[in-house]
């Protein structure tokens, strides 16, 4: 029990992001989990490194190394991604960018689907990436980086059990919270819902609405030029039908288009067009 109650503290400050970058970071890291035990792969030099009939240099991936197969190794000597690459006389210093996969994929893009992946994802992808070649358990998690051990082994074979099992208590905690969001709909506000309830339609039914309403009581003379509030009942080619709240009353009319030559001091029924605010 003590060693499951690490292993959940750990999960949890990872998942959090507090333990930064997804592993592995580093090639040797990766190899290190074991999951790529027995793959072979060839180092293949530059094209303006290569030397005419030069042939690229065999390995297979073997506990936390590569079996070389050069003229000197000749398949007995396990050396680091490094050695590997000078054994196949680069200099580069980049093992994962000049190292394949029998399916032309190189160590890099192994790296990548590693560490860039939602965990319930992770598995698949990888064993995409690796083609034929049967992905090993790791020893290692992905996640948390503890040691996976017949305790805490799950069906995943990249991440511990008890990762997986927070993940999942994470998700299905936050899915509660996403429906009775979508539940609660579009808050409306008293005005609109005031304005409404006159109409006969139920608040949050949408509809045009002008921005300000004009305090009442109110005389004709202050009503010339200034904010109505009401609604856009319908709309034609030329123009709008509305209502709109002035002072006390409530007025019905028809707003029309002004064309480009018209007098920008035209109005209708005493509302000037450039006035009222949809």
């Amino acid at each position: 029990m003590q060693i499951k109650s690490i292993s959940l503290s750990s999960c949890d400050q990872t998942m959090e992001g507090g333990s930064g970058k997804r592993f592995p970071v580093k090639l040797k890291d990766l190899l290190a989990t074991g999951i790529l035990e027995g793959l072979k792969v060839r180092y293949v030099k530059g094209q303006k490194a290569r030397k005419p009939g030069e042939k690229d240099l065999q390995g297979v991936i073997k506990d936390a190394g590569i079996l070389c197969f050069c003229g000197s190794c000749k398949g007995n000597q396990v050396v680091s991604p490094n050695v590997f690459e000078l054994h196949a006389g680069s200099a580069n210093k980049r093992p994962p960018e000049y190292t394949y996969l029998e399916n032309r994929k190189l160590l890099r893009d192994v790296m990548n689907a590693c560490s860039s992946l939602p965990l319930d994802t992770l598995d698949k992808v990888v064993q995409m990436v690796l083609g034929d070649f049967t992905m090993q358990n790791s020893n290692i998690c992905f996640n948390c980086r503890g040691s996976i051990s017949e305790s805490n082994k799950g069906e995943s074979k990249l991440v511990c059990n008890p990762c997986m099992e927070l993940k999942e208590t994470q998700t299905s905690q936050l899915q509660p919270r996403s429906k009775k969001k979508r539940e609660e709909g579009p808050k409306t506000t008293s005005a609109e819902t005031s304005s409404q309830k006159r109409k006969g339609r139920p608040p949050g039914s949408g509809g045009g609405r002008f921005t300000e309403r004009i305090v009442s009581p109110i005389t004709p003379a202050q009503t010339l030029g200034s904010s109505v509030h009401g609604t856009i009942d319908g709309k034609f080619d030329d123009g709008y039908i509305v209502t709109v709240d002035l002072g006390s009353e409530q007025l019905k009319g028809v707003l029309y288009h002004v064309s480009s030559n018209a007098s920008k001091d035209s109005s209708i029924g005493g509302l000037s067009e450039e006035k009222v605010e949809r």
